[in-house]
């Protein structure tokens, strides 16, 4: 007799605890479900208030950084990870948010392009109906971890100069919005991030952003058309 009440004991005894853990997993499944729907709410608001913050203006990036930058930030987005150890606040944060900012044109003049991060900032950009204009050195294009195949292949209109031994294109400046000038020595490498002495200036003077653009429109054309050296010489030489 004294088995069998044990025995029913135990069954009863099972049986709230597994009703016990169905509730546990309910709730658990319940509460994810619910941090899921919050943060994708609160990223898309995050991801558009970012991408119409108007570029600060008559300021100095200044680089490398100390450590690698969050990259649920880079991307746009608000970090809600409270333990994430990457910096929230960073030169190449900055970098991001200016280049971010662009609404409708963003034309890019740069030696080399091996970050996946600044690749992905164009893609995006790309994606958002931005006309995203680029020009790099005919060889660097080549180097290993360049970004520029793979930008070509996502849709991006690329330029490259002449492949040549003698001159490279040596320009790191950005254009946005036709009002937002960002030049400097970076370039777009982890290597400018993390380990060099770099800087970045960003400005809207209007006389800068004159001289910049017809610089840009020049060599657009030029290496639009130049096949050799000798045939951009004769493009960027002459009268215009």
């Amino acid at each position: 007799m004294k088995k069998i009440v044990v025995w029913g004991l135990g069954l009863v005894g099972i049986g709230i605890w597994t009703e016990l853990m169905v509730r546990i997993v309910r709730y658990m499944e319940e509460s994810g479900r619910k941090r899921r729907q919050k943060t994708i709410a609160t990223t898309t608001e995050d991801e558009v208030g970012l991408n119409q913050l108007p570029p600060p203006d008559n300021t100095v990036i200044l680089f490398p950084d100390k450590s690698y930058s969050c990259h649920t930030l880079v991307r746009g987005y608000q970090c809600l990870n409270r333990r994430c150890k990457f910096l929230h606040q960073s030169s190449f944060l900055s970098l991001v948010r200016v280049l971010r900012s662009a609404q409708t044109s963003l034309d890019l003049c740069i030696y080399v392009l091996t970050f996946d991060d600044l690749a992905q900032v164009l893609i995006d950009l790309h994606e958002r109906n931005v006309k995203v204009r680029i020009i790099v050195d005919g060889r660097e294009h080549e180097a290993l971890g360049s970004k520029v195949s793979e930008l070509r292949q996502r849709g991006l209109n690329i330029r490259l100069s002449p492949h040549s031994h003698s001159r490279i294109m040596h320009h790191k400046f950005a254009i946005i919005d036709g009002r937002t000038l960002v030049n400097g020595s970076f370039n777009w490498t982890k290597n400018a991030i993390l380990n060099n002495y770099d800087n970045i200036m960003i400005t809207s003077d209007s006389k800068l952003l004159r001289g910049y653009q017809h610089g840009y429109e020049k060599l657009w054309d030029t290496f639009g058309k130049a096949t050799t050296d000798a045939d951009a010489e004769k493009l960027l030489f002459s009268s215009g």
